[in-house]
């Protein structure tokens, strides 16, 4: 194998809701303490971040729950999820590591890794100073 769990970054985890009325769900988060990140209700979706924590909340329906990870190189763990023998959804990847994977776990529910190239080095940043931790 090209990698290993502990080797390979995933990104950092985004929680994908399917909500029935954008606004009221951001406006309950927001009692919560999170913040808009970005999106808007007039664009279909809202990300919402409190600390580390960062929900997607989406009107378009979603095939189950989907756990989105962001800033990982998505070359990287394409080849490593086919090395592992998992089925790939058509994904698109780039020589720089940027572009969108996805996979479905057992009970339906979806992995999606998408990354552009400036999360990529952000969260490598991140990511070393959390190993010294």
């Amino acid at each position: 194998m090209t990698a290993t769990p502990d080797d390979l970054g995933f990104g950092a985890f985004q929680l994908c809701l399917h909500v029935k009325d954008l606004q009221v769900s951001a406006d309950f988060y927001s009692r919560l303490g999170f913040h808009t990140k970005e999106g808007s209700p007039a664009e279909g979706f809202v990300v919402l971040r409190r600390e580390d924590c960062e929900l997607g909340l989406f009107t378009q329906p979603m095939p189950g729950t989907v756990m989105n990870f962001r800033g990982g190189n998505t070359r990287k763990i394409a080849q490593w999820l086919t090395e592992l023998g998992l089925e790939l959804d058509p994904n698109v990847t780039n020589d720089d590591g940027s572009g969108s994977v996805i996979t479905t776990d057992p009970d339906g529910n979806q992995l999606f890794f998408d990354s552009a190239p400036a999360e990529i080095t952000a969260y490598e940043q991140k990511r070393d100073i959390y190993r010294q931790l």
